[in-house]
């Protein structure tokens, strides 16, 4: 296991020498009908809590979770170096709701601003702003929280945000924002 000081250096020398990602600029439906679909091929069950510990490793991402006092502002932040080879920074104080979200908002930059993309060497913060960090928030939710799972419980008259945190174990925010998302779509 890696020192987090030799981390932290590595981190460094990453930041200046990989590229800041770049956007798709695709809609929030497609970004988010893209996650779902991912979520199908690798988990196969839509109403599934996902345990994004175990997706990150099985596609040959690194997690990392860095002390308060040792994080260097690196904490939320993907290095993605090739195909099946990524590194999360993670701080260690955050909830495990917290970290499920982070870790798949930074999924969502892996696979859309780099693998969809053919871009690597790249590397995204949650410091970032606009529209980047708005196609990797879609991600997460159209990931932690597929289209199909919504659909099924919406023929059930079932779909509440209290569900939706039962169910996946998201926060009321991210609850309430992707049943939103949702229910406009065909708007």
């Amino acid at each position: 296991m890696e020192s987090q000081l030799s981390l932290i250096k590595k981190s460094n020398e990453w930041l200046n020498t990989y590229s800041y990602c770049s956007p798709l600029y695709k809609s929030e439906q497609v970004i988010i009908k893209f996650a779902s679909n991912l979520h199908m091929k690798l988990v196969d069950n839509p109403m599934a809590r996902v345990n994004m510990f175990d997706i990150i490793k099985e596609v040959g991402g690194k997690i990392h979770a860095l002390g308060i006092y040792s994080y260097n502002n690196i904490e939320g932040t993907v290095f993605i170096h090739s195909k099946n080879n990524f590194d999360i920074f993670l701080p260690e104080y955050t909830s495990p709701i917290r970290d499920m979200y982070t870790l798949a908002h930074e999924f969502g930059h892996y696979m859309l601003h780099a693998v969809v993309k053919q871009k690597f060497k790249v590397w995204a913060s949650k410091h970032g702003k606009g529209q980047l960090e708005k196609e990797a928030d879609y991600f997460a939710m159209g990931f932690l929280i597929p289209e199909r799972a919504l659909d099924d419980l919406s023929e059930q008259d079932k779909l509440t945000p209290e569900l939706i945190i039962d169910v996946f174990g998201v926060s009321s925010h991210i609850a309430k924002v992707r049943l939103d998302i949702y229910k406009n779509k065909s708007l």
